[in-house]
């Protein structure tokens, strides 16, 4: 059981979309991991109403609940959750994530002996324990993200503690502090144009050139269910699909530093040269997503200024 006064240091945020049936269990794990008295913050997307009870006695008096018809995405939504947490600590979940019940008393832990640590990202298991789905996030030389692990046997790999690009933000947990200092811009955490993929690599991103560096804590642990797995990429819908592309080159105008970017320029253009061609042959519906990478861009570059001062 989390001591009270670690309860009352961290706030735990999910974002949903709909009615989702996962949200009792994900949010009674969660109370497990965190203490009765950590605050609960659910912002739900394309719902109306009142919705069904959650959290019974005393808990139901901690829950803040955003609940509206539209759905300005999960960087949106997770923005106005961010702006209620009044803790040092945040615990960012999907409803498909259920903590294991000692895994936030070792994040914050981990806090403790590091301060200058800005996430720390969670040992995420398939359900049944037997697959490994994230060990934390690492940016290949190319700057495409992977969640390391992903679909590899759980006793394995990854058995160290070790810092990493960034954490995922299904079953993570951040030091406030360091969110806020790495926000884009007033209220944007999260980057609100992303909408939703590789949000969580550009925050962590911008929060390691701040300082503040994403640790993989191996011994804290939970179960996420993951919507679109490696190797399903046909039946991710076409408008997410171009979302991951557009916003890899958002990511990188907003972070990479000049020369780095030099150093990995050749291989840049060579790797785009056959994007290029792979789209215009096999995947033309996600060619618009050039387009709005173009257009979007300037204001990447203007973002970036907040961070790394030029």
């Amino acid at each position: 059981m989390i001591p009270a006064e670690n309860s009352r240091r961290i706030s735990i945020l999910v974002v949903s979309l709909g009615e989702d049936p996962r949200l009792p269990e994900c949010l009674g794990a969660a109370l497990r991991a965190c203490g009765e008295a950590a605050p609960v913050i659910l912002v739900q997307n394309g719902v109306e109403g009142p919705g069904p009870p959650l959290l019974a006695d005393s808990a139901g008096q901690r829950l803040t609940r955003i609940r509206r018809p539209q759905n300005p995405g999960f960087t949106g939504a997770w923005n106005e959750g961010f702006q209620r947490v009044r803790t040092p600590f945040v615990v960012s979940l999907n409803p498909d994530c259920y903590l294991d019940e000692d895994s936030i008393i070792r994040a914050l832990e981990a806090f403790d002996q590091h301060p200058g640590l800005g996430a720390v990202a969670l040992r995420l298991l398939r359900p049944g324990r037997q697959v490994l789905d994230s060990a934390g996030i690492r940016l290949g030389f190319l700057r495409r993200p992977h969640d390391r692990g992903a679909g590899q046997p759980e006793a394995a790999c990854f058995g160290g503690e070790e810092v990493v690009d960034a954490a995922c933000l299904a079953g993570a947990v951040l030091r406030t502090e360091a969110v806020l200092s790495a926000e884009d811009q007033p209220g944007e955490a999260l980057d609100a144009r992303f909408f939703a993929y590789k949000e969580d690599v550009d925050l962590g991103w911008r929060m390691a050139n701040l300082g503040y560096p994403s640790l993989y804590l191996p011994n804290a642990t939970a179960i996420h269910e993951r919507g679109w797995k490696p190797g399903e990429r046909s039946s991710i819908p076409v408008r997410l699909r171009r979302l991951s592309l557009r916003n890899r080159w958002l990511m990188i105008a907003k972070n990479e530093s000049l020369p780095s970017f030099l150093v990995r320029l050749i291989p840049y253009l060579l790797w785009e040269a056959a994007s290029i061609l792979y789209v215009l042959t096999k995947e033309r519906d996600l060619w618009p997503a050039y387009g709005e990478a173009l257009r979007l861009l300037p204001g990447s570059f203007r973002r970036r200024r907040r961070h790394l001062g030029r």
